[in-house]
Order: C-alpha cells, then structure tokens, then sequence
C-alpha cells in the first residue's frame, strides 16, 4: 500500500485494512502524517527468519556472544539518605 492511512480512518476500516494485510500487503499506520506503525502480514515461520538475522549480524560482526556468563544473584546494594523513588515523587508535587 502506497503512501499511509491515518490512525482514525485505520480504527473505522480495521476489517478492511486486514483484509489487505491477509493478501500481502504492507499498511503504514500515520499519526498527523508521521509514520508511526507498520502493519505486516504474520509469518508463522517468523522464528526462522530471526534466527537467520541473528546468523547474519553475527557474520557480519556487529553482534558478538557474552564473553562471561550472566550475573544471576546479584547482591542489593543500600545507600544512605531517602530512596530514590521517595526523592522523585516529592519532586513531582
């Protein structure tokens, strides 16, 4: 689909505009003309295609393996004074 369809006029013809996307078609969802959603047919072989852009970005070199395991027990760490949630929210008054 060329050019975009507003974010009102996609909410009255949702039927219509998946319809569209169940033949194939790409809809480009605007708001105040800006792009803002791209509605795309689903794929249910999805995870293949992941899978196959994981492979490439490794290729390439842009993505790399962790060089050391996760942290899975991290140890809290207690500070003095207020919490910083406490701060924020009398900040907000």
């Amino acid at each position: 689909m060329e050019g975009g369809v507003g974010i009102r006029t996609f909410r009255d013809r949702l039927t219509r505009y998946v319809a569209r996307v169940r033949r194939g078609d790409r809809v480009v969802i605007t708001d105040r003309g800006k792009p803002v959603a791209i509605l795309v047919p689903y794929s249910a072989s999805g995870s293949d295609s992941t899978q196959a852009k994981l492979a490439a970005l490794f290729a390439s070199g842009h993505v790399q393996l962790a060089q050391r395991p996760f942290l899975k027990n991290v140890v809290a760490v207690k500070g003095r004074g207020k919490p910083a949630s406490k701060i924020i929210s009398e900040t907000r008054r």
